[in-house]
C-alpha cells in the first residue's frame, strides 16, 4: 500500500506501532479489532465548518482514538470566533475527541497580505509544536489537505519526528492552485513544488476527493495502489425538508421562481459571471436570484446589484447560520453552484455540490469538469460551462420553465445521487480500511 519511494518503515517503530493495534493483524487477544489512535493535522476544524470535521467525528464513532492538531478558529470572518483568543483556549474536548490549538494569525478582511500570514504562521506553529504538543503513540497520522499545501507542514514534522505512517487527504491540487491565486513567482512555484513531492514521497497513501485528481500523485511517482477516492460527503444537518417546515426561511425569500446562491463568494466563485447572467435575466417577470452567504466579493456584489439596479432579479439576502441553510434551500426552486474556468477547478468537487444533492434540489452546475459531471450524470439538474453568463442565463431560463414534475424528478435524482455517489458510512468504510491497512503495514515494518 505504500507510495513509491516511502521506506523506513521497520526497526523499532515497528514493535511500537504493532503493539498499538493489538497484534501483527490488528486484532486484540479475543480476536477483535482494536480501534486506532489516530492523530488528524488539518488548518480548519470545528466550530469552522470543513469536511475533515464530519470524518474525525465519524471515525471517533466507530471507537477510534482520535486526536486534532488545528488553529484557533477564524473561518470564515476573518477574526478569531467568540470564545478564543490570545489565551486560548489551547485544548478542548469535541465529543470524545481531543482537539490541540495552535496560535497563528486569524485572516482579517482577507487580503492577500493577511491570508499568506495567516497560512505562514499556522505552518510554523505546527511544523514546531506539533511534536510537542502530539506526543502521545499514534498507529496513522491523517493530514487534511485542504488549501493551502503549507497546512500539511505539521504533519510533516509529527511523521518525520515520531516515524509514524502518514495518509494524505488531497482536497486541493498544489502548485497549480497558486495559479487561480494568481501568484506568477517561479520561486514560490518551485518551492511548493517541491514540498508537494516531499509529502507524496512521506505517505504511505493519498486519498483524493475527486477522481480527476487521479492523476497528480501519479505524477509525482505514488504508486496507483496506493492512490484511494475518498470524495467529501454532506454534513447530516444538510437533507430534505419540507417547505411548510421552512416558514420563517420562505417568508424571507422573494415571490417568484427562487434560485439560491449559498456558500463562499470569493474570486474562485465566478461571482462576476452571476452578475452578468442577472444583467441579462433583468426585468424577467419570475425569476429571482438570491445569494447567501460571505467573502471577499460580496462588497463588489452588493455594489453591482445597486449600480446595475439588478433587483428584484439578482438580491442579496446576507449571511445566515450554517444549520439554518437546509431551510433556505428547501424554500428555493433550485440551487446554483459556480466556479471559475480553470483546469484545476475543473478537476475538482466543491463541497457544496453533496450538501446541494443532499437536500434534494435542482441543481444548475455553471462548471466545467467532474462537478458538472456528477450533476448531469446523476440527471439531477443542467450543467453549463464555466464563465458563460449567456449559457447560465439561459440554463436559469431553462429551469424556471421546467414542470413542477419535471422539478421533482430532478429533486429526486439529486436525493439518490447523494445516497449513492456520496454515502457516508461507504466512505467512512474505505477510509477505515486504508488506515488500517497502512497501520498494519507500517507494525509489519513493510517498505
Amino acid at each position: 500500500m505504500a507510495a513509491k519511494g516511502v521506506h523506513r518503515r521497520g526497526g523499532q517503530q515497528g514493535v511500537r506501532l504493532m503493539n498499538s493495534v493489538g497484534s501483527r493483524d490488528g486484532q486484540g487477544a479475543d480476536g477483535a479489532v482494536a480501534p486506532l489512535r489516530i492523530a488528524i493535522v488539518t488548518q480548519y476544524f470545528w466550530p469552522e465548518v470543513f469536511p475533515i470535521n464530519a470524518m474525525a467525528e465519524a471515525l471517533a464513532a466507530r471507537g477510534h482514538l482520535v486526536d486534532v492538531l488545528t488553529g484557533l478558529p477564524n473561518y470564515p470572518g476573518g477574526t478569531l470566533h467568540p470564545g478564543y483568543g490570545i489565551k486560548g483556549p489551547w485544548s478542548q474536548r469535541h465529543g470524545t475527541i481531543a482537539v490541540k490549538r495552535l496560535p497563528l494569525i486569524s485572516r482579517g478582511t482577507g487580503s492577500r497580505l493577511r491570508l499568506a500570514a495567516n497560512y505562514v504562521s499556522f505552518a510554523i506553529a505546527s511544523f514546531f509544536i506539533a511534536p510537542i504538543r502530539m506526543r502521545g503513540r499514534y498507529d496513522v497520522i491523517l493530514a487534511n489537505q485542504a488549501s493551502p499545501l503549507l497546512g500539511i507542514a505539521g504533519a510533516l514534522s509529527l511523521a518525520f519526528t515520531r516515524r509514524h505512517p502518514l495518509v494524505l487527504w488531497i482536497q486541493d491540487l498544489w502548485p497549480e492552485s497558486l495559479v487561480i491565486a494568481g501568484v506568477r513567482s517561479g520561486v514560490v512555484r518551485r518551492a511548493m513544488d517541491s514540498m508537494m513531492r516531499y509529502s507524496y514521497h512521506r505517505s504511505a497513501a493519498v486519498m483524493i476527493q475527486s477522481r480527476g485528481f487521479q492523476d497528480h500523485p501519479e505524477r509525482y511517482g505514488v504508486a496507483t495502489e496506493a492512490i484511494h477516492y475518498v470524495p467529501n460527503w454532506a454534513d447530516p444537518v444538510f437533507r430534505p425538508i419540507n417547505r411548510d417546515d421552512a416558514m420563517a426561511e420562505n417568508a424571507e425569500m422573494p415571490a417568484g421562481f427562487r434560485i439560491v446562491v449559498a456558500g463562499n463568494l470569493g474570486e474562485a466563485q465566478a461571482v462576476h459571471t452571476l452578475v452578468e447572467a442577472a444583467r441579462l435575466l433583468k426585468g424577467h417577470p419570475t425569476i429571482r436570484i438570491v445569494v447567501i452567504g460571505d467573502g471577499r466579493m460580496r462588497a463588489w456584489l452588493e455594489s453591482e446589484i445597486e449600480r446595475l439596479e439588478l433587483a428584484p432579479t439578482l438580491i442579496y439576502l446576507g449571511h445566515r447560520s450554517f444549520h439554518s441553510m437546509p431551510a433556505y434551500y428547501a424554500a428555493a426552486d433550485a440551487l446554483l453552484l459556480m466556479l471559475r474556468r480553470e483546469p484545476t477547478m475543473a478537476r475538482t468537487i466543491p463541497s457544496r455540490l453533496q450538501a446541494y444533492l443532499a437536500c434534494g434540489r435542482p441543481v444548475i452546475a455553471a462548471l466545467d469538469g467532474e462537478a458538472q459531471r456528477v450533476v448531469v450524470d446523476a440527471g439531477a439538474g443542467i450543467g453549463v460551462a464555466a464563465e458563460v453568463p449567456e449559457d447560465l442565463a439561459a440554463a436559469i431560463r431553462m429551469m424556471a420553465a421546467a414542470t413542477s414534475d419535471e422539478l421533482a424528478r430532478m429533486a429526486q435524482r439529486a436525493e439518490q445521487c447523494s445516497r449513492e455517489e456520496f454515502n457516508s458510512a461507504l466512505i467512512v468504510d474505505r477510509v477505515e480500511a486504508v488506515l488500517r491497512d497502512v497501520a498494519r503495514a507500517s507494525a509489519k515494518g513493510t517498505p
